[in-house]
């Protein structure tokens, strides 16, 4: 059985292009060969992690009609995605059935990383 890799954001901040290199290759391992990892040596206060987590609960227990009003949109990939949004993909093996939130991060309207979306 595999195990869920620790990705030690540590190395990135303060390790040399070895280091680097090295952390970013374990992220690639872990995106490809598993799907998922853990990430450490992040810095990000404990209270900030659970007042994120206190408020995607709260998100995501509103009344539909709330987080529709939330929802993407063509030209703003941000904000709620419903349950289907991508299809139903109701023919697979097991449908992939989930909602999230789309967050990103801010950049300026002219900034070439908005052509990619």
């Amino acid at each position: 059985m595999m195990s869920v890799p620790a990705i030690d954001m540590a190395r990135f901040a303060t390790g040399g292009r070895q280091a680097k290199m090295s952390m970013a290759t374990a992220l690639g391992r872990a995106c490809r060969d598993i799907g998922f990892f853990h990430v450490v040596g992040h810095r990000v206060d404990h209270g900030v992690i659970t007042a994120m987590q206190q408020a995607t609960a709260e998100l995501f227990r509103l009344p539909d009609a709330a987080k529709h009003a939330l929802c993407v949109r063509p030209g703003d990939y941000r904000g709620y995605i419903p349950f289907a949004a991508f299809g139903n993909n109701a023919c697979a093996a097991e449908a992939d059935r989930y909602e999230g939130f789309k967050l990103h991060r801010e950049v300026a309207p002219d900034d070439p990383i908005l052509a990619a979306c």
